[in-house]
């Protein structure tokens, strides 16, 4: 008996792994379709692994965000910059070691 004349669905491994692999590319390429595929309907293998794929990929650029931020916001102000390019600024150097001004 093959699994079609069962009537019953079973799970196409390969078709939603190139689902998955198809959505997470529409996602990076074009957002903008990858939003319209996340809205829309539909029953397949290959479908939903465009789904998760699409899903994966916007978590992934989340957590990507929230590290960056992370970063940014805990690292002390005085050590963002350039701390030993700025050795120089804000100190005068003395001019002569004489006390009494040249006339």
């Amino acid at each position: 008996m093959r699994l079609s004349d069962m009537g019953e669905n079973f799970f196409n491994e390969t078709e939603y792994i190139d689902g998955f692999n198809l959505g997470y590319k529409i996602a990076q390429e074009f957002p903008e379709l990858a939003e319209i595929i996340g809205q829309a309907k539909s029953k397949s293998d290959r479908f939903d692994g465009l789904k998760d794929g699409r899903q994966q990929f916007l978590e992934e650029q989340l957590k990507e965000k929230a590290i960056e931020q992370d970063k940014n916001h805990d690292t002390p102000a005085w050590l963002k910059d350039d701390r030993m390019g700025n050795l120089d600024k804000g100190f005068d150097k003395p001019k002569s070691k004489d006390i009494e001004p040249d006339l």
